[in-house]
């Protein structure tokens, strides 16, 4: 009897250690925490990014990440302090990955080495750290930010959503019936890129071309939320199928190419709301 009763504990041990081991290589990370460089063959060039993991285990699903790209003629480390996602990441339990352009610049042209090397990353991170398919965010300035829009487009089914700011959409990067949410970012005085847009989409009319393809009602609303103060910002936003997508403009008076910070870095936490509302099984 003492044996069969020892033969059953055993059993149940070893049962509740497999579940345990299984948990674990779900939720727990092989990279260590914290900001890290990392590298990967794309079409036979050595690619690098940097990486910045929180402390904070991953949920069973993995890891929501938010890829963001910098400007061209830019570097990592601007866009790094510009948007502060480091502390909102490591707040929140989210990843954040900062590839590095060739040259200081991403190729946005359909299909290119870049979209490549984009992919490779969503790969690496979930082969690495595990990922959370439903919540993968990007998000860019400028030259990044026409970046969004094109691995949007050439990566159907990958990004939950996109917050470019200061780059606009050409033709060739609307996706066709997106399941993809859209925060477009512009500022109104920006003469390198401006929101009025000259070959391809403009900042609202873009916005509004990806509503329509994603089923969601016209006109738009806008609104002036106060937390923006000083700020003077216009947000723009169409009412989409209930547990659809977010399609909306944030639209900043005054500003011309940059990213702004003021007001307690309102778009930073502005932009990293929109990832977490539009990530997740209800958010997309």
């Amino acid at each position: 009897m003492r044996q069969r009763l020892a033969a059953v504990l055993i059993a149940l041990a070893l049962t509740a250690c497999t579940g345990s081991g299984a948990a674990t290589r779900a939720t727990s990370p092989s990279a260590p925490s914290g900001r890290q460089v990392r590298s990967l063959t794309v079409d036979g060039r050595t690619r690098t990014y940097e990486l910045f993991l929180p402390p904070r285990a991953a949920s069973a699903a993995g890891h929501p990440v938010v890829i963001a790209m910098h400007g061209a003629g830019s570097t990592i480390a601007s866009l790094a302090r510009a948007s502060g996602f480091d502390a909102l990441a490591r707040r929140d339990g989210y990843a954040v990955a900062y590839p590095q352009g060739l040259g200081a610049r991403f190729n946005t042209r359909a299909h290119s080495t870049d979209v490549s090397f984009v992919r490779a990353i969503v790969d690496d991170l979930d082969k690495t750290i595990g990922l959370d398919r439903t919540r993968i965010h990007a998000t860019g300035f400028s030259n990044g930010g026409f970046m969004s829009y094109r691995v949007a487009h050439d990566l159907p089914g990958t990004f939950a959503s996109i917050a470019p700011v200061a780059g606009l959409m050409s033709h060739d990067m609307l996706p066709a019936g997106s399941r993809t949410s859209l925060l477009h970012v512009h500022g109104s005085a920006d003469r390198v890129v401006s929101g009025a847009g000259r070959s391809g989409y403009g900042a609202f009319s873009g916005a509004q071309a990806w509503a329509v393809q994603a089923g969601c009602a016209l006109p738009a609303t806008d609104t002036r939320p106060t937390a923006a103060a000083p700020l003077g910002v216009l947000e723009r936003s169409w009412r989409c199928p209930a547990g659809g997508i977010q399609v909306g403009v944030v639209w900043i008076e005054g500003k011309g190419h940059t990213w702004p910070q003021e007001a307690n870095g309102w778009l930073s936490r502005r932009i990293w709301r929109f990832f977490q509302e539009t990530g997740g099984p209800g958010g997309r």
